[in-house]
């Protein structure tokens, strides 16, 4: 197995299979397979002309080829991997799915309302403002060597797009969704005394049916014959 192998496979379920199905809307879209009219959030296309799959595909892609994608790639693995990898929520994966479910359904009231038709930069950002209110102390490496605490990070990053001369506002909305996740997740319990975020009988059996053939894969995994093996 090469390094790439390795290290593609070492990536939790949901971070790989993200990255993976981004990729691949991005390749469609640069080989004018698929045009990106296809994947954008219309909600009148969705409602009136049954295209579904808007709601899906709008998440996952992030433009065509380019720097700025590649930027966004690597904090989709570094983030997306860092949130599902808590001990949190490593020892309770429903909990994590529940959680990114949560942010998906918020996110399409808001970008409707703003108007915005790519959704999965806001939800990077939702999961990033997320994890760094779990991991406040953590130091982050940005460009150039700048570090900076977890906490601040989406600020920062704010602040790079403002300097930039970006519209925030897709990353407001991330802010805001991954903000109402975190109050749920952990402060109201804390505060009230009851979870909001539990997730239902149905969603943990339909998680666990999913991730049942990898368990049973793992443990027979018969003859593999040999093999070698963002921040």
């Amino acid at each position: 197995m090469s390094t790439i192998d390795a290290w593609y496979y070492s990536l939790p379920d949901f971070t790989r299979v993200y990255l993976t199905i981004s990729v691949v809307a991005t390749i469609l879209s640069s080989l004018s397979i698929i045009s990106p009219y296809y994947y954008v959030f219309l909600a009148d296309k969705i409602f009136y002309n049954f295209e579904i799959w808007r709601i899906f595909t709008c998440l996952v892609y992030f433009g065509d080829f380019s720097f700025q994608w590649m930027i966004q790639m690597s904090f989709l693995v570094r983030f997306t991997r860092a949130l599902e990898t808590l001990p949190l929520f490593q020892n309770n994966p429903v909990s994590f799915y529940w959680g990114i479910l949560f942010m998906i359904i918020s996110l399409f009231p808001l970008a409707w309302f703003a108007d915005v038709k790519v959704l999965g930069f806001s939800l990077i950002f939702a999961i990033i403002y997320a994890w760094s209110r779990y991991e406040p102390e953590v130091l982050i490496n940005l460009f150039w060597g700048f570090q900076v605490k977890g906490v601040h990070l989406p600020f920062v990053l704010l602040g790079l797009s403002l300097l930039m001369k970006q519209s925030i506002l897709i990353d407001l909305i991330g802010l805001v969704v991954g903000e109402a996740f975190y109050l749920l997740k952990e402060k109201v319990p804390q505060d009230y005394g009851y979870d909001l975020l539990v997730p239902p009988m149905f969603f943990e059996k339909l998680i666990s049916k999913i991730k049942q053939p990898r368990v049973a894969r793992a443990q027979n995994p018969g003859f593999a014959g040999r093999g070698q093996r963002l921040g």
